[in-house]
């Protein structure tokens, strides 16, 4: 009898239950805030300490499912450190730097822990489909509520009138990387959870048109992504030797070309009033963002400024004329301008292979015929393609979105099974 079978006849302790909730429901509740999501990650984090402590004696066997991801990973931290050494601000660097490694050390944490406590996954898939569900059909009712125009005559927080278009307009990003566990699951997990991750898409689906008033553009975005890549990394691997290398050449160049001909007609800093964006389906205060990015890369472009400090840089806080916004309210509102200004060439570099060593792997896996490898393709997809568009990539809640989910898919795509 395998290992995962082994722990498929063994009875779930309660720990191990609530191992498996407080994972599955983490992500969910982003929805309704960082608050709601936190209490459910710290007691996941709890009990994924003392089972990994417990059961360490059984690891001997374990150790080697992170090998692939070793490396890149170290390689990573070991640039973005020279970056906040020598930040604007290094104390505000090493901050994010510290919270950024040790969110990945979380990540490890819990998949060690799913790694060696299988009994904890059939809560934490069922969790995941059910807190998802309810957390999309609720934020859709709400949405349609309002475009009716009866949400301030029925929806009270707090005596405060609830606004969901902006209350709820980062879940969409999230819940797009939720949809694809959620069918996994739904599908190995079978009978009435299948209806559920089913039922998960068109609630999802009005998040992200956002009832017709405001649409979750970087959700809408991540999807897209995630479906391209999907299609690409099918390719890869079923089309012949020689369609592959096309393929590969065809990606590799149309993403150089397409990067290089944004950067090119990004407006250079400062700005005059009567200025117009030269790019097409993109407002000019994000062109005048990722134009003051760019700039502050080809300024800083071995090491950048330091994570999290772009804001710091002169000029960052001026008001752009004729708009009465600043250009960078806080962060660019992309990962790879933002990685590129405040970590430089390397740090660029460096995430950017470990992001192709993490996709390797599961196409390794997909192609061996674990059917979850797909979900994770696309959940890889999704997550970096929305934040080309959304949050800063060091917010601690969107990336504890992404590692945890990440690690949930990792460790249950070696054995692609769940307990029934």
């Amino acid at each position: 009898m395998s290992r995962h079978n082994a722990q498929q006849t063994t009875k779930p302790s309660p720990a191990d239950i609530a191992l498996g909730y407080g994972l599955g429901t983490a992500v969910p509740m982003a929805a309704f805030g960082k608050a709601v999501m936190a209490p459910f990650l710290i007691l996941a984090l709890a009990l994924a300490a003392w089972r990994v402590w417990a059961d360490r004696s059984k690891r001997q066997d374990q150790d080697d499912w992170l090998k692939c991801l070793y490396q890149p990973a170290v390689w990573v931290f070991a640039f973005w450190l020279i970056s906040s050494l020598q930040s604007l601000d290094p104390v505000k660097s090493m901050e994010t730097w510290v919270r950024t490694a040790g969110l990945v050390g979380v990540g490890v944490l819990f998949a060690a822990a799913l790694d060696l406590r299988g009994q904890a996954r059939l809560s934490l898939t069922r969790s995941i489909i059910a807190t998802t569900l309810f957390s999309s059909v609720l934020v859709s009712v709400l949405l349609l509520l309002q475009s009716a125009g009866m949400i301030d005559a029925t929806v009270l927080v707090f005596g405060t009138p609830l606004d969901p278009a902006q209350r709820f307009k980062s879940f969409g990003a999230v819940a797009v990387c939720l949809i694809p566990l959620c069918l996994w699951f739904g599908w190995q997990l079978g009978g009435r959870w299948k209806v559920a991750a089913l039922l998960c898409v068109p609630a999802v689906a009005v998040v992200l048109a956002g009832a017709g008033r405001q649409p979750s553009l970087d959700g809408l975005l991540g999807g897209i992504g995630g479906l391209t890549l999907l299609v690409i990394v099918a390719g890869l691997i079923h089309l012949p030797k020689v369609a592959r290398r096309l393929l590969g050449i065809f990606c590799v160049a149309g993403a150089t070309v397409l990067f290089f001909w944004i950067c090119l007609n990004l407006p250079s800093v400062p700005v005059n009033a009567d200025q117009t964006g030269a790019l097409p389906l993109l407002d000019w205060h994000r062109q005048v963002i990722w134009g003051f990015a760019v700039d502050a890369f080809t300024q800083n472009w071995l090491f950048g400024v330091g994570p999290n400090a772009i804001d710091l840089m002169p000029g960052a806080r001026d008001i752009i004329p004729g708009m009465h916004q600043e250009y960078i309210p806080g962060h660019p509102h992309n990962w790879l301008f933002e990685v590129m200004a405040e970590t430089g060439v390397l740090g660029t570099a460096a995430i950017g292979i470990a992001l192709l060593f993490l996709v390797a792997e599961f196409a390794r896996r997909a192609a061996n015929g674990v059917s979850g490898a797909w979900a994770a393709i696309f959940l890889c997809g999704a997550f970096w393609t929305s934040a080309l568009a959304n949050f800063s990539i060091w917010a601690a809640w969107w990336q504890a979105c992404f590692i945890v989910l990440i690690s949930i898919a990792f460790v249950l795509t070696r054995t692609d099974g769940t307990s029934r």
